[in-house]
Parts: C-alpha cells; sequence; structure tokens
C-alpha cells in the first residue's frame, strides 16, 4: 500500500465491533513505514508537535484514521485495550499507541516491563505527555543499570531512544547521562534512521529538530572534545558518529598530516567533516598542497576547489567527470572531450596514487572482501563511482586489458563499457563483446550493444551489426591456421611432420612419423619449438572453426541474409567452406541447393547445377535455409532423405531441427512447457546458454523485428528465491508469450521461426533441467527421432526396424532377441518380459550433426541392436540369455 494513503478502506459501524476495528488498523498499516528502530510515523508526529516540515499525506491518513475511530464513543478503551494486548498484532497495537497519543489521551499505567513491545508503545505515549520527568529518569537509570561494559554497536531499542529523546526535548538530561548515552547505551548509533543527512550532530537528532539546541549543541561539543583525541580505527566505533570533529584548526592540520603520509581513518573523517577555513585561507592551502592530496580532498569535499584554480591534469571537467554515474561517464568518455587525453596520460596515475592510500588504510576488522563497501558506506560515498570510471581511463590506456576481460566475462557493467576505449580491440574483446550482446540480461546487452557502437564508430562504420560482419570478413581473409588449404601438413621436427585438419567439428593435429601417423607423440616432439607452435595452430583453428559455426547458427535462427558476394568472400576460408558444404543453402530466388564447390550446387535429387550469379554479387542474397521454411515449401522431406543417403553430418542441427508450430494454440500465450519442475541452478545456465535474459523468473530474447520471447521458467517467485543465500532449489514453469513495442501479440502472428526458435527453447530446457523424472522428452523431438529412424532404416536397408509414426518406441527384431527402445530415453527393454538391459558403449554409424547428443546415442543403440550378432561384449550376453 502506498505511503499517500489517507482513507482506509473499511468504514466504522455506529457501534463498532473489536474486529472491525482491528481490521481498520490493519488496513491503514502502511502509514507506519519503516520499523526499525522506530516507525516512521513515531518521527513524523514528533516533527509535528516541534512544528517543522513532516510528511502531510501521512499526517492526514493518520487523522483521518483518528476522526473514524472517534466515531464510537468507547474509542478510547478499544483502543487501550488492543494496545495492552499481547496477542494482537504488532502493527494494530503501534497504531492504537499512536492513535491514543494524537488524541492526548492518557493510558493510565504502564505495562509489565517484561513485554517489551508493549512497554515501547507506552513509553511513546508518555512521550507526548507535558511532563514525564519521572518516567524518563526511571527508564533511563533501568537501561543504564543494566550495561556493564561499554558496548557502542549495539542498536538501541525504541524504548531507550524514546527515553534519550524525551530528556533532550524537556531540557532534562543532565550531561553526565548524555555522556553514558552516546558511549554506552548507543542510542546514537548511525544506524537509526540511516537516510537521515548528517549536519552537525547525529542524524536522526537534525531530523527531529534537536540538533539546533543549545544545550544539547553544547553537551555535543565537549563529549566531541573528550573523545575525539583518542581517535582511531581501532576505536572507531566510538567516534564514528561525530561529524564536527573540532574547530577551524582541525581542517589544515588534517591537509599537512595527510600530505605527509599521514592517511588515517580519523585524518580522512577531519577532512570530510571538520570546519572548512575561510576562502582566503583556504586558497592558501590548497596552493602548498600537493596534487595527489588535492584529488582526495576534492572527492571528499568537492565544495573546496570553488575557492582555488584546480591544478589537476583535466582541470574540473575531470572531477566532476570521476563522480558521474558510470553510464553517463562512459557516455562522456566515447566522444573524447579536450580534456581526456591529458586525464588518460597524468591523472590515472595520480588516482591509482590515491586509491591505493584508501585501500591500505587502517580499517576496522573488515574483511578484505567488504574493504570496497565498507569505504563506500563509511568513508566515501563516491569510491565505488570512482572505481568504476577508472576502468574507463584504464582501458583508454591500454593497461590490464585481461583483467577487463575477466570483470567482462562475469558481465560486470563498468567493464564492459570501458573495453570500447582499449586502443586496439581484439578478437578476444569482440568475442566477449558480442557474446554478452547475444545472451546477456538488458542491462548487459545495452552496456555491450553501446561499447560494440563506439568500437565501430572508432572504425569508421555505421554500428556494430557492420562491425560484425567487418570482424567475420577478416577472419576469412585471413591465411589462418590451415594456411588456406583443407589439410596442413608442415612443422618438421627431426624425422616428424605434423599435420592439422578438421574432422567431425574438430581440429585434429596428428604426428606423422616415417611410416604413416603415430599413436604416440615421441617426448622429444611434444617439447620442441615446433610442436608447440602445432598445438597454437590447432587451438587457433578450433577457435576460428566455433566463431564461423556460431555466426551461421545465429544466420539460421534469425533468418539474417548476407550477400553472395561475402558468400564467397568466406568461402575462401577453409574453415568457413567445411562448414558450408553441409549446410542447405536458399538463395534469392527461392531455390534450396547444397554447395559442393566452386561455382558448383546439389539440388536435394543430387543434380549438380551451376546457378547464375550477377556481376553485382551485392544484389543477390543468401539465406541459410530453416526447416520450418523447408517444409512450407514441401522440401523438407526430400533434403532428409538426401542427408541421409550421404551420411551427412551438419555441423549444426539444420534438416532434423525440431519444429514447433502454433496450430491448436489459441490466445496470446502457450502453455505447452507449463507446470515442469526444474533445477533452478540449470534452468539459468541454460537460459543464457540459449541467449534469454533469465531475469527475475521471466526470461526474455529480443528477436529480429522488434519482436520480444518471454519464457517464465520459475512462475510465482521473486529475485531473493533465484538468487543468493535463501535461492529455491527447485522452480516451476509457467507460459510463454510474445510481444511488439511493449504490447503482447496473439501466437498466430508471431514469425514461425521466432514461435519454433522459441518452443525449442523451453523444449530444451524443461528436458534438461527437469528435476525427478527424466522421461520428459517432447512430441517434437521424440517425432524428429522415429523420423531418422525410419530413413536410417531405408538408407542402411534395414528391415528388422520398425517405427510408428507417433509412437514413442523402436522395435528391433535381433538375432538373439526382440528389443523394445525408448526413444524418449534410450531406454532398452527386452521383449517379451519388459527387462530392462545395458548395452556396451558403441560409436553410432551415421551421427545427424556434430557433437554428442541424445538422439545420436539413441540412433547408435538401435542400430547396434539390429546387428545383434556382432555384439561380443560378454556382459550384454549374459543379459539376454534366457
Amino acid at each position: 500500500m502506498p505511503d499517500n494513503t489517507i482513507v482506509p478502506a473499511i468504514s466504522l459501524s455506529p457501534d463498532p465491533t473489536d474486529a472491525a476495528l482491528r481490521t481498520l488498523l490493519v488496513s491503514a498499516c502502511a502509514l507506519l513505514g519503516p520499523q526499525t528502530p522506530l516507525p516512521a510515523l513515531f518521527e513524523e508526529v514528533m516533527r509535528a508537535w516541534r512544528g517543522l516540515p513532516v510528511q502531510t499525506k501521512r499526517l492526514q491518513g493518520l487523522q483521518s484514521l483518528l476522526i473514524e475511530v472517534q466515531q464510537d464513543h468507547g474509542w478510547a478503551d478499544r483502543l487501550t485495550d488492543l494496545l495492552r494486548d499481547t496477542q494482537e498484532k504488532w502493527e494494530v497495537r503501534v497504531l492504537s499507541a499512536i492513535l491514543l497519543a494524537q488524541a492526548r489521551h492518557p493510558l493510565g499505567h504502564p505495562p509489565a516491563l517484561s513485554d517489551d513491545t508493549t512497554h515501547t508503545l507506552y513509553a511513546f505515549a508518555r512521550f507526548t505527555a507535558p511532563d514525564a520527568t519521572d518516567w524518563y529518569l526511571r527508564e533511563l537509570t533501568q537501561a543504564l543499570a543494566s550495561i556493564d561494559a561499554p558496548d557502542p554497536l549495539r542498536l538501541p531499542t525504541p524504548r531507550i531512544l524514546l527515553a534519550f529523546l524525551k530528556g533532550l526535548a524537556a531540557d532534562a538530561l543532565p550531561e553526565r547521562l548524555f555522556v553514558r548515552c552516546v558511549l554506552l547505551a548507543g542510542v546514537l548509533h548511525p544506524h537509526v534512521a540511516s537516510g537521515r543527512p548528517w549536519r552537525h550532530l547525529h542524524r536522526l537528532l537534525d531530523y527531529l529538530g534537536l540538533s539546533e539546541d543549545p544545550l544539547i549543541r553544547q553537551a555535543y561539543r565537549q563529549l566531541v572534545a573528550d573523545i575525539w583525541p583518542g581517535a582511531t580505527a581501532h576505536n572507531w566505533a566510538q567516534w564514528f558518529w561525530i561529524t564536527a570533529p573540532g574547530g577551524p584548526d582541525i581542517f589544515p592540520s588534517a591537509l599537512r598530516a595527510v600530505a605527509d603520509g599521514e592517511v588515517t581513518l580519523p585524518r580522512v573523517h577531519e577532512l570530510r567533516f571538520a570546519l572548512l577555513p575561510d576562502p582566503a585561507q583556504l586558497t592558501h592551502l590548497l596552493t602548498q598542497t600537493p596534487p595527489a592530496v588535492i584529488l582526495l580532498l576534492s572527492w571528499l569535499r568537492p565544495e573546496c576547489l570553488r575557492h582555488s584554480v584546480c591544478p589537476l591534469p583535466g582541470g574540473e571537467e575531470a572531477l566532476r567527470w570521476l563522480a558521474k554515474s558510470n553510464h553517463a561517464a562512459a557516455a562522456i568518455a566515447y566522444t573524447a572531450p579536450p580534456w581526456w587525453p591529458v586525464w588518460c596520460q597524468h591523472g590515472l596515475p595520480l588516482a591509482r596514487e590515491v586509491l591505493g592510500w584508501l585501500q591500505a588504510m587502517a580499517l576496522p576488522d573488515v574483511p578484505a572482501q567488504d574493504r570496497h563497501d565498507w569505504l563506500t558506506q563509511h568513508v566515501l560515498p563516491a569510491y565505488r563511482a570512482l572505481c568504476a570510471n577508472l576502468l574507463c581511463v584504464q582501458a583508454a590506456s591500454g593497461e590490464r586489458v585481461e583483467e577487463l576481460l575477466t570483470l567482462a566475462r562475469e558481465q560486470d557493467l563498468p567493464a564492459i563499457r570501458a573495453l570500447a576505449l582499449a586502443p586496439n580491440p581484439t578478437d578476444a574483446v569482440l568475442h566477449v563483446l558480442h557474446q554478452l550482446y547475444r545472451v546477456g540480461g538488458r542491462p548487459v546487452q545495452a552496456a555491450a550493444h553501446g561499447a560494440l557502437d563506439h568500437i565501430a564508430h572508432r572504425q569508421g562504420l555505421p554500428g556494430a551489426a557492420e562491425l560484425e560482419r567487418q570482424h567475420l570478413l577478416t577472419a576469412a581473409w585471413e591465411l589462418g591456421p590451415l594456411a588456406g588449404e583443407r589439410v596442413r601438413v608442415g612443422w618438421q621436427i627431426g624425422a616428424y611432420r605434423m599435420r592439422l585438419s578438421l574432422q567431425g567439428g574438430k581440429a585434429l593435429l596428428e604426428t606423422l612419423g616415417p611410416h604413416g601417423a603415430v599413436a604416440h607423440v615421441p617426448d622429444a616432439v611434444r617439447q620442441s619449438e615446433a610442436y608447440r607452435q602445432a598445438r597454437g595452430a590447432q587451438r587457433e583453428a578450433q577457435q576460428q572453426y566455433r566463431t564461423f559455426k556460431q555466426h551461421l547458427e545465429r544466420q539460421l535462427i534469425e533468418a539474417s541474409p548476407m550477400t553472395s558476394g561475402e558468400f564467397h568472400y568466406l568461402l575462401a576460408n577453409p574453415i568457413f567452406a567445411h562448414l558450408a558444404e553441409r549446410l542447405v543453402w536458399q538463395l534469392g530466388d527461392g531455390a534450396t541447393l547444397l554447395w559442393a564447390g566452386p561455382d558448383r550446387w546439389m539440388t536435394a535429387q543430387g543434380e549438380a547445377i551451376a546457378p547464375f550469379f550477377p556481376a553485382d554479387r551485392s544484389t543477390l542474397s543468401i539465406t541459410l535455409a530453416h526447416p520450418i521454411t523447408l517444409a512450407r515449401a514441401r522440401q523438407l522431406v526430400t533434403w532428409q532423405t538426401r542427408a541421409a543417403d550421404q551420411c551427412l553430418m551438419q555441423p549444426l542441427k539444420q534438416l532434423f531441427r525440431e519444429i514447433y508450430t502454433a496450430e491448436g494454440e489459441a490466445g496470446v500465450a502457450s502453455d505447452r512447457f507449463a507446470g515442469r519442475t526444474l533445477d533452478t541452478s540449470r534452468a539459468y545456465a541454460l537460459l543464457r546458454a540459449a541467449g534469454f535474459a533469465p531475469g527475475a523468473g521471466v526470461a526474455r530474447r529480443e528477436w529480429p523485428g522488434g519482436i520480444t520471447a518471454h519464457l517464465c521458467w520459475a512462475e510465482g517467485v521473486v529475485s531473493h528465491d533465484l538468487f543468493g543465500p535463501q535461492r529455491q532449489s527447485s522452480v516451476t514453469t509457467g507460459g510463454i508469450w510474445f510481444t511488439h513495442a511493449g504490447v503482447r501479440c496473439s501466437l498466430a502472428e508471431v514469425d514461425p521461426i521466432i514461435f519454433s526458435e522459441t518452443l525449442r527453447a523451453a523444449d530444451l530446457l524443461t528436458t534438461r533441467a527437469a528435476v525427478g523424472d527424466a522421461d520428459l522428452t517432447s512430441r517434437e523431438t521424440v517425432a524428429m527421432r522415429a523420423l531418422l529412424l525410419r530413413e536410417v532404416t531405408r538408407s542402411f536397408n534395414l528391415t528388422n526396424i520398425a517405427v510408428r509414426e507417433e509412437g514413442r518406441y523402436a522395435l528391433v527384431l535381433g538375432t538373439h532377441a526382440t528389443y523394445r527402445v525408448n526413444l524418449s530415453s534410450g531406454t532398452v527393454l527386452l521383449e517379451p518380459e519388459g527387462r530392462q538391459i545395458l548395452l556396451p558403449q558403441r560409436d553410432a554409424r551415421w551421427h545427424p550433426v556434430e557433437g554428442e547428443d541424445a538422439t545420436s546415442a539413441i540412433l547408435a543403440i538401435v542400430l547396434e541392436l539390429a546387428q545383434d550378432d556382432q555384439i561380443n561384449d560378454l556382459t550384454f550376453l549374459a543379459q539376454i540369455a534366457p
């Protein structure tokens, strides 16, 4: 309920019951605000009594509530009973006390001291009494008597705090008790009302209007004079609430001490809070102060530099830039203002020196991992912003780029933005930024896209898309690890040579001896420089293979075309050609072909043709054919038959890719994969890998054309249920929907490829991250496996395998037995008794796609069982023995 609630939701009848009164109070409990250590409404009422500005709407709501309660003549007795009822809700009792206090109604005898909550509320009511000195002294004395040793870190209870405030407001707090309250009872702990501004006294005293009282100011100054000379980091808890460390001589002495190398917590505290000298004296002091100390002072007290010309490199513009948010600071750094080169050259060493002082400063028992948070909270509020913005300067200076890359991979936004300023962005930098742009959350994607755009503009390119295109073309143009050939033989090492080739999606490095390939690399070869170079070429080839493969898979699912010129340019790279020749391409005129060599293409029927390409190859587009497109053109089955006949192993799932259609789906959301239980950590990782931003339970992916896919993978949860120590181990999936410009689209309006790819990601998610029963494979995946088996049996002329059209099982009539294979899990059952058996692991005769996946494994199982007379494994034979 918002704070501006004025009129309660329920009206009382002329003779209200206790239940109606409780309901009325509960409906207005949002008026209270924070509960620790005092509700915000307590503070507002006290400020109103002192004539200070208050949140009018909050007090109006309180007044409206009081008027409505007063409709009954017995309201005071009813509220008093609710106040004393220890079984009643805390909010009801608090509002009862505030209403009674607001009406200046006496409460009678205090409650039992053992009931701390009720006693605190009674104390608040007594706070409003004209003369409550006796109550105040009794409460304060009892509280102080229970303190055996100083414990300033202990948060004060509301009752002690009210007693302390009553003494200050009534001028009834002797100096001796004032010191004991501050040092022993801990009533000035800074966590009290932590949102209040710091001025002269403690933030809560200042907010309640008690700071300007002459007696309080005098007592405060005397207390500071007694405490401050012994201030150290060790006893920091006894003095850090002091916001006026002394007279006009404190600031100059602190400035000189820091300039002499005494960078301690008390000296930094003095620089931040001590009284500033007059402008003339301040100007004189700054002219004699080293630049590094001036930089520290500018962070602690920006107003100091208004009285003097800034002697720092880059001037005041750089200092203002350092304090900005990282997003704004990066935008300014991208424009390279006039002061930027000077700051990068001279300001960075200076800033590092000052940060080194702060990081080396002795702190009061703070763990190393918490130092940054502690410095931000208690010493320098802009500390984290300074560190983040200095990453931009570090990157522009070309320093520690590897550290920035590590931070960027962890989705650190300042590091991502800073990478754009690296003088010569490497392939690793571009790869990380592109990856973050594809799979990060919205803030990460925005930061990565901004960085890529800036790098593109620096290189004279219009934007991030053209930068990626040029990067890909550059990778194809370079000679590369294979030196322009499909197989590279070289790296002579005595009688041995190394051979690098691509096989099954891997860069294979073999050692060739006098009589061919050797099984084991000799130690002398392994330790040679030539072998290390060959291994480097192997890693480079594997990385380039991944780069091209990721680009092609993104082209497939996003249906993004390339020009004929770009396609032929990329074919000059043997690694790209190795990928392209195993995929089906669609030309601009709609023809679907398989590339088979220079200017030679194959149709689905196996016919070799040479398609016409215009002289201007930028006018003809080439796109990877999505199975949805092939199915609509009634060409998918033909191409699948062709792939099975050739035993074509594709680098990525294309022809045998699962297809999901919107047929049978109505409305704007699909519940096809709703209600599945998932492992939280696994689901989060799978969504990231699939290009979704997991969010707080609803993953999003931006598709071309302004379409956003929303996948509810954790229904009915909040952020802390998914992250942190309270993370749930499992979650339940919800619906899937799509939006365009923020408006939901009907499922029938969504592009079929976008719909299919989104549901395919949901299928993989609910299968691989499932908790409990693993047999959750969707009907689309099972149908695809059944289709594959039918094509394999036809291509290999196997007549002993039966697969039903929509069945989840394949029946294999072997020589020794009959087997039933579950196409969802790969489980093998011996017929007719239905007993499960295990098979020895063997490679499949045909992999429809590179890599090890469940489909290929099940395919290998069925083909192995179809020829069970060739299995000699004794464990298997023992299982099928009668």
